[in-house]
């Protein structure tokens, strides 16, 4: 027997339970965080390095594992939809891959995390958050460009 569960009813049932470990545990995210692949990354490395290989201390005491999180759902997600492929690539596209990637998190780190941050950063003037969000904006158009190239 199959249960069909809305995603309405599945947010609001995570959002409750969420609510309830907040007020009755006392378990909440540090301030000013919002869902950000960037800064959560960055901070759940840090927390699990400590202070042995990067030679900084964590900044949170809690790991946060939002990325984690948003991973781990997505494939499931796409296991149940049956939407999960793999593909077999070459030495040289996987090495890009890992490139595009890397670069993607640290240029993410220098322009200071989050795309939300980089807005509000915008609205004071910020010079390197514009670039930022004009960066972000022909790279999107771009990533789309070629996936429907592709």
């Amino acid at each position: 027997m199959r249960i069909s569960v809305s995603p309405f009813l599945t947010g609001l049932v995570i959002g409750f339970l969420g609510a309830l470990a907040q007020a009755f545990l006392g378990i909440a995210p540090p301030e000013a965080y919002g869902v950000c692949m960037i800064g959560h990354t960055k901070d759940l490395i840090g927390w699990i390095d400590g202070d042995f290989i990067l030679k900084t201390p964590p900044s949170i005491e809690t790991p946060l594992l939002t990325t984690v999180g948003v991973i781990v759902g997505a494939f499931i997600s796409s296991l149940m939809s049956k939407e999960f492929k793999t593909r077999c690539s070459g030495k040289g596209e996987m090495f890009s891959h890992l490139v595009y990637g890397f670069l993607a998190m640290n240029l993410g780190l220098i322009l200071g995390g989050c795309a939300l941050s980089t807005i509000l950063k915008v609205a004071y003037g910020h010079l390197l958050a514009i670039m930022g969000i004009v960066g972000v904006i022909v790279g999107a158009f771009l990533g789309v460009e070629y996936l429907k190239r592709s």
